[in-house]
């Protein structure tokens, strides 16, 4: 499923893979990893919006979203991001195919 297709603003959608959401430089220009914002996979933002970014002849569809904590809005590639209903069909399948299913009903 599509986010951008299925998506409605203010909707959760959830992360699937973990990314670095914002990257904040110190004083001297070198990445600090303190204050740049991390989202795991479950983490759950707001979605805004969408639109099409280009790199050369490539095109990628890119979701504007709000940070839960922080209220920033940024912008991630749209396949780190999932629906609820993915999210919860996710869930759904490593719970039954899991030795344990363990650690999937804890998150969100």
């Amino acid at each position: 499923m599509s986010v951008s297709h299925d998506s409605l603003v203010g909707d959760t959608i959830y992360v699937i893979e973990g990314f670095i959401a914002k990257f904040v430089l110190d004083q001297d220009g070198n990445f600090d990893s303190t204050k740049s914002i991390e989202l795991a996979v479950g983490d759950k933002v707001e979605y805004m919006d969408w639109f099409i970014k280009n790199s050369t002849d490539n095109p990628y569809r890119m979701i504007t979203y709000k940070h839960p904590l922080t209220g920033d809005t940024l912008a991630a590639l749209e396949s780190y991001f999932v629906t609820k209903s993915v999210w919860e069909e996710l869930k759904n399948y490593f719970h039954k195919n899991t030795s344990s299913g363990e650690g999937y009903e804890n998150k969100n």
